[in-house]
Parts: C-alpha cells; sequence; structure tokens
C-alpha cells in the first residue's frame, strides 16, 4: 500500500514538472528593446580623399513616428519617406516608400542593417558604409516655457475688446510715498484665443462666456503669440525650428494649468497687438 502511493507521488511530480517545463513564459509586460522613434541626426564620408582632396561629411536626418519614416541625407535616399518594417533578430529595416513618391519616382523599398544602443544609431547600408546617428532630446508634451503678463481687466467691450489697466509706481514727495498710477490699455480680441483654467488642463471658451465670467477688475493673464519670422538659414531638411510655444498651443497650456488658479482667464493676442496703439 504504502509502495503504491509513493508510487503515485512520483508520477505526479514527474507529470507536472514536465508540464512546467513544457509551459510557455508568460509574456513580458514590458519591451526591453530599444525605441527607434524620434529625431536622429548624424552624417557620413568626410575626410581626405584620393589626391588629397579633403571633403566635408554630409548631414544626414531620421524621423521616425510609430512605423511612419522620413530620412534625408542618405547616399542612396537624398529624401525618403515611406512605412518601415524592422526585422530586430536580424537587426534589419526594410522602407517601403509612400504610394505618391513611389508612383512618382519608381522608387523601390530599401534595407539596411543597424545597430543600435540608446540614444546612438549606426545605418549599415548595402556597400558596408556606415552612417552614425544620434538621437536629439525632444519631448511631444513636456511642461513648456510660456510667458503671460497678469494685469487687472476691467471689461470686455459689446464689440469683444478687452480693457486692461497697467500701473505705473510712482514715488511722491520728500517722504517716499508710493503710488500706482493706472493706464488703461485695449486688445482687440478678433484673433485671440481664450483659456480658462481647469484642475489639469485649459479649456477654450467664447467671449461672451469669458463676459459671463467677467467682474470689473478681475486678474487675468494675457499672452502674445511668437512672431513668425522665416529661418534664414534653416539648418535642418527634416524639421525646422518655429520659435517658443505659444500660449493656446498644448504643451504651454499644460504649464498654464500647474501654474495658475483654476478659474482664471488667458487672453492669448496675435503678435501684432503687443505693440500699443498711441
Amino acid at each position: 500500500m504504502i509502495r503504491r502511493v509513493l508510487t503515485s507521488a512520483i508520477l505526479a511530480i514527474a507529470i507536472t514538472s514536465h508540464w512546467c517545463s513544457a509551459a510557455p513564459p508568460p509574456p513580458s509586460s514590458h519591451d526591453d528593446s530599444p525605441s527607434f522613434g524620434g529625431l536622429w541626426f548624424g552624417s557620413w564620408g568626410g575626410g581626405v580623399q584620393q589626391g588629397g582632396v579633403v571633403f566635408q561629411p554630409v548631414m544626414a536626418e531620421l524621423f521616425i513616428k510609430g512605423d511612419h519614416i522620413e530620412l534625408a541625407g542618405f547616399p542612396d535616399a537624398a529624401k525618403f519617406e515611406g512605412t518601415l518594417h524592422i526585422d530586430r533578430d536580424a537587426h534589419r529595416i526594410r522602407i517601403i516608400p509612400a504610394a505618391e513618391q513611389a508612383n512618382k519616382t519608381a522608387l523601390k523599398p530599401i534595407e539596411y542593417s543597424f545597430a543600435i544602443d540608446g540614444d546612438k544609431l549606426t545605418i549599415i547600408l548595402a556597400d558596408k558604409r556606415a552612417i552614425a546617428l544620434e538621437r536629439i532630446r525632444t519631448s511631444q508634451k513636456p511642461v513648456a516655457n510660456v510667458e503671460v503678463e497678469l494685469v487687472a481687466a476691467d471689461e470686455i467691450t459689446s464689440s469683444g475688446d478687452l480693457i486692461v489697466s497697467e500701473f505705473t509706481k510712482l514715488r511722491v514727495g520728500r517722504i517716499g510715498a508710493t503710488y500706482y498710477e493706472p493706464s488703461s490699455r485695449t486688445l482687440k480680441t478678433k484673433n485671440a484665443a481664450i483659456l480658462l483654467v481647469e484642475e489639469s488642463d485649459c479649456k477654450k471658451i467664447n467671449v461672451a462666456d469669458a463676459r459671463s465670467r467677467f467682474k470689473r477688475s478681475t486678474p487675468v493673464a494675457i499672452a502674445f503669440r511668437p512672431e513668425n519670422r522665416p529661418n534664414p538659414n534653416p539648418l535642418h531638411q527634416l524639421w525646422t525650428e518655429v520659435g517658443p510655444a505659444a500660449a493656446d498651443d498644448e504643451a504651454a497650456r499644460q504649464t498654464l494649468a500647474k501654474t495658475l488658479r483654476p478659474g482664471t482667464l488667458v487672453f492669448v493676442f496675435d503678435a501684432s497687438e503687443k505693440v500699443p496703439v498711441p
């Protein structure tokens, strides 16, 4: 009887052990493989060639978002965009050209080998030339810098103009008494964005809604959109620096929501309103 029980127990342990070893491992909760997403910048070529001629390196750029890829400055693809397929095991990438680009120029898919280590990416061409790239530090949802002025708003007129008071500090008399002299300023809201600060974001509202929340001498924030100044010497082919975020951009709204009290009104005007009308 004891021998029969021991035999059954040994068989049960063996079967359980075999089932555990054959079972697939639980799926990983995260992907430890390096990320390709973002902006990449680097160079290839350059140096002293035959005959003592010195060549400058060629700048190369790469932009990847999801399976969308764009590249510029590559030896076999001066400017190219398409769909990215990555074979991590084989360390190969394949780019299928965008339909409209392929139809116009009869481009075929291109393939590269790669090596990636954190923020360093090496692309190896078919002729074994290597392009060394580094990831540009970027963020799509930062707590962005934004400039605002806090002023006392007196009125939103029937035509939608915002009347604010700006104070100049006066030092008076021999005793140095302090007074503040107000001056009125009119800002046209025709092309402005009006934001209402909430707990975690800012909501866009219209002039009528802003007027309904208005009281005389209400503290409000005013901001001005950056001026559209063309960049005379663009440094990159795939991206352009357009200056700081406007106060009504999503990134700047996050900053306002974290800084200002809920219920505060923020008026974002065109840059032309920044110059006072005499």
